[in-house]
């Protein structure tokens, strides 16, 4: 930073400071920025129209800030954004049933490949239209008990009710066998 110019109050007095270099830093921890100000010179003007100077070849500026700034104010992610090892720590719901999920959308590729083996071998048929329809419509369905899982855990605060579309494709596979 070059030709810096700060002006701020501080007890009934104002202070101007000018320096011709300097840098500006935060400080997580403090919650505070620091000039460090190079080559310049402080002007006080107090309440009694008295003004003092001060000369500086270097000089560090710092400036606490209010407690709403930085460190104290974290932005908590989604919780579809956030670690699993924090969602497991947690005693909500919300991260309860996105954990669920997550268990769910890793299992249900197997069992994809389990119903569309039992119904690729009972159908001989050559379409392939058919066979892209009846997965689609099977990936659809499993979207749909998803979300109607999801709200019945919500509703009863049970996390395990996410796993609904396993066990209903599970069952489905078992009678394809």
């Amino acid at each position: 930073m070059k030709n810096a110019s700060i002006t701020y109050q501080d007890m009934d007095k104002t202070h101007f400071l000018k320096a011709e270099s300097g840098a500006v830093k935060y400080y997580y921890d403090t919650n505070q920025l620091v000039f460090s100000l190079q080559d310049g010179f402080l002007l006080i003007y107090d309440s009694v129209q008295t003004i003092s100077k001060l000369d500086f070849s270097s000089y560090n500026l710092v400036l606490p800030l209010p407690l709403k700034f930085g460190a104290q104010n974290t932005i908590k992610p989604k919780v579809s954004e956030m670690r699993t090892t924090d969602l497991l720590a947690s005693k909500n719901i919300q991260e309860k049933i996105e954990v669920q999920k997550r268990a769910v959308f890793s299992v249900i590729p197997v069992i994809f490949i389990l119903i569309g083996t039992s119904i690729g071998i009972r159908l001989r048929q050559e379409s392939r239209l058919l066979h892209i329809g009846i997965g689609g419509s099977i990936a659809l369905l499993f979207l749909q008990m998803v979300i109607f899982g999801e709200l019945l855990s919500y509703k009863t605060e049970m996390s395990v009710f996410v796993w609904l579309p396993v066990i209903i494709l599970l069952t489905v596979w078992g009678f394809l066998k």
